[in-house]
Order: structure tokens, then sequence, then C-alpha cells
């Protein structure tokens, strides 16, 4: 059997509100804790310890209305410092990995259980901080589902490029198209076009469609489509002040790139990008659009200067929600070609062919941005 160990941090993703409370109800056999807390981001709830040394948590309709998803954490009396990281692990016969993940989905049914044995702890801080794993022998099909799609999730993720993740991804889904955690993996380190989108909405059950996030999922492809046509925003300059817009003119091309202060990723394109500017600047207007907040925003000019930026750059400020939400920008860099009829086309200057797509649209003057 192949073995992997996992520790990952999801990103939560609404769901629809019920107007009720839902209990979670974990049993662990052969350690006592003396507290269990239920992290919820910064939400964290207590367990309260039953009869039969099981523990329920009861999760109001305002937290469980926000997450999808928990972390549990253990603690003794006596070792006040101490905390112990509950983990979870599954092998099945039917399935080629033991996988383990501090992360506990649950369904959307009023009440999920599960039943766990302890199999080892690991010192993951000095003495301060443990990582206590348990098998899985009884409970919620949410569970035993979203700790499969995880693992094999995440060693797509590790081992394969962008577009390959995607179509594992896609793959999980037709696996599990009723297990609503598997939408929750859309927000790990991919990026999901349209195509896959329409893939995925279509892969799921009519019950995920009609949800929260089927929803979602269409209003995603909404946005996705009307981007296809880039839709102007006037923003002010990183120097001046003065508002222009993002497209200035519709004879050239432009390469919109959404980037901020603390995005590394961002800053490692620079050399690539004043490259792009030697070569193309006189065809091809290049202009930053900074997400950064009023907090970050002086360590963005402050990098225009020690960068020596030569393009344009305009700053979201007050209005980078905004931004974020036109654009989708969620994940950034996000680097957007704008031909002279105002259509789009994401591309990624990392890869070969979408650089050599670049170069040519531009010497060429041809508009062959794929619908």
């Amino acid at each position: 059997m192949r073995s992997f160990t996992i520790t990952i941090f999801l990103l939560f993703v609404h769901i629809v509100v019920y107007c009720q409370n839902h209990n979670i109800r974990i049993q662990l056999d052969s350690v006592n804790y003396d507290k269990i807390e239920a992290e919820f981001s910064s939400f964290p709830i207590d367990g309260i310890k039953q009869e039969d040394r099981s523990w329920l948590f009861i999760v109001p309709d305002s937290i469980f209305s926000t997450y999808t998803s928990t972390r549990f954490i253990g603690y003794k009396s006596n070792e006040d410092s101490i905390a112990y990281n509950i983990s979870f692990n599954i092998a099945l016969d039917e399935y080629p990995f033991e996988t383990s993940s501090n992360v506990f989905f649950f369904s959307d049914v009023p009440d999920t259980y599960i039943k766990a044995c302890f199999q080892k702890r690991t010192d993951i801080a000095s003495e301060k901080e443990y990582r206590d794993e348990f098998l899985i022998y009884e409970g919620d099909s949410e569970v035993f589902n979203s700790l499969k799609m995880v693992e094999e999730f995440v060693h797509a993720l590790r081992t394969l490029p962008g577009e390959e993740v995607a179509k594992v991804y896609l793959g999980i889904l037709q696996k599990y198209p009723t297990t609503r955690s598997a939408l929750t993996l859309s927000a790990i380190g991919i990026n999901l076009n349209l195509s896959i989108l329409e893939n995925i909405y279509s892969t799921i059950s009519p019950e995920l469609q009609d949800s929260y996030y089927g929803k979602r999922i269409l209003k995603e492809i909404s946005k996705k489509k009307n981007f296809q046509v880039f839709h102007n925003m006037s923003l002010p300059d990183w120097q001046t002040g003065i508002e222009e817009d993002i497209v200035k003119d519709s004879s050239d091309y432009t390469l919109v790139i959404f980037s901020a202060s603390w995005c590394s990723p961002c800053h490692k394109l620079i050399p690539a990008l004043k490259q792009i500017y030697n070569d193309l600047h006189q065809y091809l207007d290049i202009v930053y659009v900074s997400v950064d907040d009023n907090e970050t925003e002086k360590q963005w000019k402050s990098l225009m200067i020690k960068e020596n930026i030569p393009w344009r750059s305009l700053l979201a400020e007050k209005r980078y929600g905004e931004v974020i939400e036109r654009y989708s920008a969620e994940s950034i860099p996000r680097l957007c070609f704008v031909d002279r009829e105002k259509k789009t086309k994401i591309v990624d200057i990392g890869k070969d062919e979408d650089l050599k797509w670049l170069y040519s649209s531009v010497l060429d003057g041809e508009n062959n941005v794929p619908q």
C-alpha cells in the first residue's frame, strides 16, 4: 500500500443557511483529553464531553452557514501550553492510499459523527504541539469521501502541471458527484477556466447544482463569459493620483497585470515583463493594477521605485474588492491580454506557448483570441 501523509489547510467556502443548529459528534478511543476545541477559523467551539466519552459540538447556524470544515485541537488540564492537533486517517482496501488530514469535512445533515481509534503521536513543535492521528472505523460518508479526495487531489497538485491537475479534479467530481466537499478543493492552487467550470457544473448532481455551491459555480461561469469582453474601469495613477482608464487606448493592445506588494510570485515575473516591455512597448500597453489595500499601498509604491518599473501602474485602493470581483482576480498574478476589440485572454507568460502567442498576436496584429 502506498502511503502519503498530508496536513493541509483548506480555504473555506460559503454554504447555504439552515434554520437549525448542527451537531458534530466524535468518539476518540484510547486517548483522554480534558478539552477539545473545534476551530472554525477564528471561531472556536468547545466540545461537550458525553457519558460514552464521545465529544459533542453544537454548531450554531451562523457558523455552520459559513464553513464546510473544521479542525479539532485537544488539550489536557495539566498541560496548559500543549496543543494536540487531531488528524484523521482512513485505510480502505479498495483505496490505494493511507491518508491523514487535520481538516474535518462535515455533511449538511443535522448530525455528523465518527468513531476513531488512536494510531500515533508526532512532535511537531518542540514538545509544545503534537499531531495525534486517529484511524476512522465508523462514520459519516462525507468524512470518508473527503479524505480520499484530499489525498488524490494533493498528490496531483504536487506532481502534475496545472492543466492536468484540473483534469484530475474533474475526475474526482465525476467519482463523487453528490459530495459537497469536493467543490471545496477548487479553491486550492488551481485556476479553473470557463470550459472546466462548465464541465464541473454539468458533472455535479442536480441537488448540488441547486445548492449554494452550484449557484456559486453558475455565477462564476457567468462572470467568465462576461469577462470575454473587457469592461473598463478608471483607477488612480500610483504617482499622480489622477484617475485613468485601465485600457487607455483601444487602438493598442493592452496587457493588464493584477498584482500586489505582498505577492512573491508576482514579483518573480518582473524580469520577464521588462523583456516583454522592451520588445513590444511600441505596440503593447502594459499596465499594473495593484490590489493592495490602504495598509500595504506604500509597499507597492516602494516596489515601483525599487524595480524602476517603466509601464503604467494603477491603484485599486478602497475599490480593491470591486476590482477583484469584476476581473476575477482572486488569485494573482493574473495577466489579461486585451485586444483592439476589447476581447480578452488570460495568459501565463511562464508558459512558452502563451508567451509565443502573446508575441505573435501583437507583432502579427491578428485577433486570434480563442472563444
